[in-house]
């Protein structure tokens, strides 16, 4: 059995992997940014090494960039050693980029979507991606989360660090991009029934579950942060699409199947 020095070791040795060729985007001008379990590591260590059952191992990496850099980005991730899967970037080039690179001996998948995050709903990214952070924005990063319809319990993990590491706020001021803006979450929600229904399922199914992943303080944490999200989500003046679809409510799926490869 892999102890939790070892997990430990090879989760620092793929930040660094990934570390670096964000950097070597960065230089030609061109964002990419974790998200994935990769990115809660990164952007939760604090919570992560204080409330250490959140912790788990990290087994790939996730990127997102935007679909206009995608030739440069396939040279960069071959010239780094990445092997292409070929046939799966031809057919999904304008959306998805698949390499597997050899990290102590493991095939590491590694994963570039391009534009958006689209598995159960779709995650807008276009003009959210900056070239100066290594991961995607706390707001999008929580979303990516939240939008997944069957939680895991690394899902779950993932989403309690979060809730306990960010600060949740109010209004969208570009000056606050490392907080939550619950306002932006809220809007979303509103235009699209099935990402509301999957993320207020999702804030009612964590803080139901907090009790055995978080202490006593932990646990009141995320239950205020939940309790700010699903204020702001209810609050959102609702689309007349959202409505109608309304109407027909979970007597038609709202979520899509994430394909598997």
């Amino acid at each position: 059995m892999v102890g939790k020095e070892e997990l430990n070791a090879y989760s620092c040795t793929l930040e660094q992997v990934a570390s670096e060729l964000v950097r070597k985007a960065n230089a030609r001008g061109i964002p990419l940014c974790l998200f994935g379990g990769l990115a809660v590591r990164i952007a939760c260590r604090g919570i992560l090494n204080r409330e250490q059952p959140l912790a788990r191992p990290i087994n790939d990496i996730d990127f997102a960039s935007y679909s206009l850099h995608r030739r440069v980005l396939s040279t960069i991730f071959e010239e780094s050693g990445m092997m292409p899967w070929n046939e799966f970037n031809i057919l999904n080039a304008s959306q998805h980029l698949k390499f597997t690179l050899l990290v102590e001996r493991t095939e590491v998948r590694v994963d570039v979507v391009l534009d958006a995050v689209r598995m159960c709903h779709t995650i807008p990214l276009t003009g959210r991606l900056l070239v100066d952070k290594l991961c995607i924005l706390p707001t999008d990063l929580l979303l990516t989360k939240l939008q997944i319809v069957e939680l895991t319990e690394r899902d779950a993990a993932d989403l309690a660090a979060m809730f306990l590491a960010f600060r949740f706020t109010r209004g969208l001021r570009e000056g606050d991009r490392d907080d939550v803006k619950v306002d932006y979450i809220g809007a979303l929600c509103s235009k699209d029934w099935g990402l509301h229904r999957t993320v207020t399922g999702n804030l009612k199914r964590l803080c139901d579950v907090s009790g055995r992943l978080l202490t006593p303080s932990g646990q009141a944490l995320l239950r205020k942060n939940c309790k700010t999200l699903a204020t702001a989500i209810h609050q959102a003046p609702k689309s007349t699409i959202w409505r109608f679809r309304s109407l027909f409510g979970e007597r038609i799926r709202w979520y899509k199947v994430p394909e598997e490869v």
